[in-house]
């Protein structure tokens, strides 16, 4: 099924692997009605595994991004990412954080990639979406997110009752 769009090149993975990544979709993607836009692009990729919604706390913010605390641009950043609510989304597929990276693309991203298609060129900060980049910050978002309860409740932990 190719829907026109962009579509990360093939990544060579044990197709038996099925790997677990974390994605925000950001307060510019909610207040822009772009939510379901958005997820049914993550879909056409991989499984939604969990899914909530939020407002972040400065806590949580800082868990995301106080990497660049020095910045000049990370108060605007904070901010902006506390301006309303959040979609915190469980995903899992192949290669998962990878993959999700690369269908997301860039932070100035190209057409055909949710962030170049939908994000605000003018303004870094408003690229629609936020995706783990490595497993192990995968793993950490997760882990914050979601608590063990909740991914019972998902099954994430009995993958036979969802697949």
């Amino acid at each position: 099924m190719n829907s026109g769009y962009f579509y990360a090149p093939y990544i060579p993975v044990d197709a038996k692997v099925l790997t677990y990544t974390f994605a925000m979709l950001k307060p510019d993607c909610v207040s822009l009605s772009l939510t379901g836009t958005v997820l049914h692009r993550l879909e056409e990729e991989f499984q939604i595994k969990a899914i909530k919604t939020r407002q972040l706390t400065q806590g949580d913010v800082d868990f995301l991004y106080g990497k660049y605390k020095d910045r000049d641009f990370y108060k605007d950043l904070s901010d902006f990412m506390r301006t309303g609510c959040c979609h915190l989304v469980l995903l899992r597929g192949l290669n998962a954080v990878d993959r999700l990276r690369a269908i997301i693309g860039a932070d100035e991203a190209k057409p055909g990639t949710i962030r170049g298609d939908y994000g605000n060129p003018a303004v870094k900060r408003e690229n629609i979406i936020h995706a783990s980049d490595s497993p192990v910050a995968a793993e950490a978002e997760i882990e914050h997110f979601f608590t063990q309860d909740e991914l019972r409740e998902y099954g994430v932990e009995d993958e036979s009752s969802c697949d």
